[in-house]
């Protein structure tokens, strides 16, 4: 399964096994610990939109599916991450419940700020940013807080 999640990522996030800059990540299979791959999850480049943190440890992008119609939103933490493992990553569909990955890519980061005591609502997610953490919900009011310290889902 190919997945997009960049065309011009931000060198200082990127894994020491990388050579080159990446627009085309393979997911990798589902870990023994039980995370998810991405469900029939692939964004259309350059048709979504996304944000980073103040802090710059979380990078969010969303955008329209490939494949199976809708929208999916991808949530990056890079404290979380791991040159071993990759970047962790949280993601959701419009509707339904999230899940957890590990994906050897490049994230986004050249996006806009979101700044604390704001919140960012496309696609049908809304995620709110404050400096504890960043709140993201889909329409069934399943999502994720993600922050340095802790990462859940509901």
């Amino acid at each position: 399964m190919t997945v997009v999640l960049c065309g011009a990522c931000d060198s200082s996030h990127r894994s020491a096994r990388q050579e080159s800059r990446t627009s085309h990540v393979t997911s990798p299979p589902a870990s023994p610990s039980g995370t998810l791959s991405f469900p029939g999850f692939a964004v259309a480049r350059g048709a979504g939109g996304g944000f980073v943190t103040p802090s710059g440890n979380l990078v969010c992008n969303a955008g329209p599916r490939i494949s199976g119609g809708g929208y999916a939103l991808s949530c990056v933490v890079f404290s979380a991450s791991s040159d071993a493992r990759g970047q962790a990553t949280w993601y959701m569909l419009q509707t339904g419940k999230t899940g957890k990955t590990f994906l050897l890519a490049n994230a986004a980061t050249e996006l806009p700020r979101l700044p604390y005591g704001q919140t960012w609502a496309h696609f049908g997610f809304r995620c709110s940013s404050k400096a504890v953490g960043l709140t993201c919900r889909n329409e069934s009011a399943h999502g994720f807080f993600l922050s340095r310290e802790k990462q859940r889902q509901f």
